[in-house]
């Protein structure tokens, strides 16, 4: 039996379910600027990012420790106040994937594939420690950087000690922004906490930054901010999104309690979802009905369960399910050809 309804149409139906679903406030707006690497910001850079830290000598370390065959294409990179070691640049998230389980597999269990730009990989790269030494009176410094690092070390500072002004803090929201607009996100992460530590982050922020969690799986991170403000559905959600993109995998159980106490559905679908990525499509199924019980008079929660039973090859469960997303559905809505096809197909 022939299935239409991929899950790359489930995906496009998830990322329309409603105000509550919504993250990273604002990252559809264009951006445009009038300089010569505009070109370069625009494009899109895919890397594995082994780990985050505080110091060049302990990033050093993690390189150290990697097999001869991965040293060479793993380089480390300045991302705010952080150093970040990552393993290769490429066009493509998907030939990053089988690359990622090996590195788990070796002890980085943090790995994570992030986007990035081609301009900002070319910008935050630390010079290779291995390269040949330059004559220090010939070196010019490089001022763009450096005035960068003393601004962000300035913004730090003011932040600890919870003295920001005005100014400062409208800078580092525009700051913040336009990383994650330009796909810098471990620089948009460094500033959004500057905000969040010192009292500063409106919902946005915080939501945005929930999200960037979830896509390191930093849970513990994004449960101290969902705790404070009462379990706030919409942090749940951005953080669930986030860490869907990535797949985490500890998914599941970070979430596990909040799916059984969201009475709207979503999370559960979206663990469904999680599944059905793993080629699970069982626990998928048993996520999907799960959501649809919790919410019964969501299209998207029926659509997704009668697809499931589509999937599953139990046709006549899935048409009653079907007709029921059309009963609900607008006819103009951007599925409703696909189900109304179906649906004349299992009638047949």
């Amino acid at each position: 039996m022939k299935i239409i309804l991929s899950v790359t149409t489930l995906l496009l139906s998830l990322a329309c379910y409603g105000d509550a679903l919504s993250f990273g406030e604002g990252t559809n707006t264009k951006v445009t600027q009038s300089c010569p690497s505009v070109s370069d910001k625009k494009i899109p850079k895919y890397t594995i990012q082994l780990i985050s830290t505080q110091t060049v000598a302990k990033a050093k370390k993690t390189i150290e420790k990697l097999p001869n065959v991965y040293k060479k294409d793993t380089h480390l990179y300045k991302v705010g106040c952080y150093i970040a070691a990552r393993y290769k640049s490429t066009d493509s998230k998907q030939e990053l994937k089988p690359m990622l389980k090996e590195f788990q597999k070796l002890g980085f269990k943090d790995a994570l594939i992030i986007k990035s730009t081609k301009w900002h990989m070319k910008t935050n790269l630390l010079k290779d420690p291995s390269a040949k030494k330059i004559n220090p009176k010939k070196q010019k410094p490089n001022k763009t950087q450096e005035s960068k690092e003393k601004e962000q070390n300035k913004e730090l500072i003011k932040v600890k000690t919870h003295s920001i002004s005005k100014f400062v803090h409208s800078n580092m929201i525009l700051k913040a922004d336009q990383a994650y607009k330009n796909g810098d996100e471990s620089t948009a992460m460094v500033y959004y906490e500057m905000l969040y530590n010192a009292g500063g982050a409106t919902r946005r922020i915080k939501n945005n930054l929930c999200y960037l969690y979830g896509k390191r799986g930093a849970w513990l991170n994004a449960k101290e901010i969902i705790e404070k403000e009462k379990y706030a559905s919409k942090f749940i959600y951005a953080y669930a999104y986030g860490a869907l993109e990535s797949n985490q995998d500890h998914f599941i159980q970070n979430l596990s309690e909040y799916i059984l106490i969201d009475k709207t559905g979503k999370l559960a679908l979206l663990g469904g979802y999680y599944y059905e990525q793993k080629e699970d499509m069982q626990r998928a199924l048993g996520y999907y009905k799960m959501a649809y019980e919790k919410n019964p008079s969501n299209w998207y929660n029926i659509y997704a369960y009668a697809r499931a039973l589509d999937i599953q090859n139990e046709p006549r469960k899935a048409l009653r399910y079907y007709e029921k997303v059309l009963a609900k559905m607008h006819k103009d809505a951007k599925n409703y050809q696909l189900v109304y096809n179906r649906v004349q197909q299992l009638r047949e």
